[in-house]
């Protein structure tokens, strides 16, 4: 992830001090403006990447909390003696008994 960042930040600062040789220029050069577009190209394709890498690790949680969530059904079903409601309390079974 740091990397994904460091490469981020790298291609920002390529394309600003392209941007800043254009503007310093007096007359647009073929060159320059190649050079902006190069710097651009790079920048948006480090943004994808870190996209690519958000998403990835989005879908990897979601899915990790997913089974999380479905192991915690299949042991509530394999033992429903272990299991309450969660709006009950632990021992609401005991102050039917007692009555």
């Amino acid at each position: 992830m740091d990397s994904t960042v460091d490469s981020i930040a790298a291609a920002y600062g390529a394309l600003l001090d392209a941007v800043a040789a254009l503007i310093a220029e007096p007359v647009r050069t073929t060159r320059a403006i190649q050079d902006l577009r190069h710097r651009l190209d790079a920048f948006l394709a480090s943004c994808d990447r870190a996209d690519e890498l958000v998403r990835a690790t989005a879908h990897r949680v979601a899915l990790a909390a997913r089974g999380a969530t479905c192991t915690d059904a299949d042991d509530a079903i394999a033992h429903p003696d272990d299991h309450h409601h969660p709006l009950q309390p632990k021992d609401a079974g005991d102050q039917h008994d007692n009555n």
